[in-house]
């Protein structure tokens, strides 16, 4: 009789233990049903398109560089000089930083779903996407807007070298006949240079695939184009005081 009680209770315990796998194994199913549906209804072309910047690293942290010096010689003047000793170091210092600033750390390239935005030296630049034509780099990185002008883009430079070796080899076939532009697949990838590609022509392409991805809406606004004027201001004024202290 105990040998029967104990078999029963064992197959009891057996049967509840098995009802409890079958329970977890249908919730475990259902939730994969569910989480298919979910992924069947995303299509595959779904990507997300962050904001990208694009500037030369090796500019920046020469611009740094500049106005760390900049800084050092500015304390050691106003301590040591005095008079025109005092004047004229300090113009040619703030003239030296505002153009390092200017040239090296302000220009850079910015893409968003909406737009691209160029900072060049003296001049930005707003591009929305359903106004851009071709982008191109042939001599240079360069934007065509529908109003007829190409802007470029002087935070991506082109090599002496790179120019020298485009002009003896005739340029680039344009990157959309090979279907960049018209292909099916919209995923975002990371772009790594072919070993023959400079970076003018590596952000170029990025930016075509980034082109290809996006959905501007129609119209989008109007191509902006605005001076900067803080820059312009500084560089003006110090030379106007380098010279006034000169012939002072």
């Amino acid at each position: 009789m105990r040998v029967t009680t104990r078999t029963l209770d064992a197959t009891g315990h057996l049967r509840a233990f098995a009802l409890r796998l079958d329970g977890r194994a249908r919730a475990s199913l259902a939730m994969a049903r569910r989480w298919g549906r979910i992924a069947a209804m995303a299509p595959d072309d779904a990507t997300h398109l962050g904001p990208r910047v694009y500037r030369s690293p090796l500019s920046a942290v020469g611009g740094v560089i500049v106005l760390v010096v900049g800084a050092f010689f500015a304390v050691d003047t106003v301590l040591r000089g005095s008079g025109p000793t005092l004047w004229i170091p300090l113009a040619v210092i703030v003239l030296v930083c505002a153009l390092a600033v200017t040239l090296w750390i302000r220009p850079a390239l910015a893409v968003d779903p909406q737009r691209i935005l160029i900072r060049n030296p003296f001049r930005t630049i707003e591009i929305p996407w359903s106004r851009v034509r071709d982008i191109t780099s042939r001599y240079s990185l360069e934007v065509a807007a529908d109003n007829g002008r190409r802007y470029s883009v002087w935070a991506i430079p082109m090599s002496l070298r790179a120019r020298r070796k485009r002009l003896h080899h005739g340029g680039l076939h344009d990157p959309r006949s090979a279907g960049l532009l018209g292909g099916s697949g919209r995923h975002e990838r990371q772009f790594t240079p072919p070993p023959q590609e400079n970076h003018a022509d590596a952000v170029a392409r990025d930016l075509r695939e980034y082109w290809a991805q996006v959905r501007p809406a129609p119209g989008g606004g109007e191509v902006r184009a605005r001076w900067f004027w803080p820059a312009i201001a500084v560089i003006a004024g110090a030379l106007a005081m380098l010279l006034l202290v000169t012939v002072w």
